[in-house]
């Protein structure tokens, strides 16, 4: 049939994330995709609280941001979280926000079908969306 020989032009950001999570569950079971879906769900309840959370609302990394980003650290908040604090540390401080962003990609394996490109999740971080994630991740880290 006709949509047999379509060709999909763009695999896409919700695709990608299905296709990881669906990946999870087959390789660990259902109750690791759970406990991964778990911690995005308390990341992104944390961070929302911080104000660190959604992009335009707040400065932050936004919802499949988040997704992807504790994604990338194998579904881990704690890994993720400790990566984060750990890239924005400088001798006298955090970084400068344009410095971290160069150093902490979160990159979407997924293509952003309306921008028709892969989008870096950090750039969507604003100086007080950065601010305000350093503090909330501190705090859950238990670090000053």
């Amino acid at each position: 049939t006709a949509q047999l020989a379509m060709v999909r032009e763009f695999f896409d950001t919700q695709d990608a994330l299905t296709e990881r999570f669906d990946g999870i569950e087959h390789a660990s079971g259902p109750e690791a995709r759970q406990e991964v879906i778990g911690n995005i769900i308390l990341a992104k309840k944390l961070l929302k609280e911080g104000g660190a959370y959604k992009k335009q609302e707040h400065g932050g990394l936004g919802g499949v941001g988040v997704e992807n980003w504790i994604l990338q650290h194998g579904g881990n908040i704690e890994e993720a979280f400790r990566s984060f604090c750990e890239a924005c540390k400088a001798e006298d401080g955090i970084k400068p926000l344009r410095e971290f962003q160069e150093d902490y990609p979160i990159r979407d394996p997924g293509m952003n079908i309306k921008k028709h490109r892969h989008d870096n999740f950090i750039l969507n971080l604003t100086e007080t969306g950065y601010q305000n994630m350093v503090r909330v991740i501190e705090g859950y880290l238990g670090r000053p």
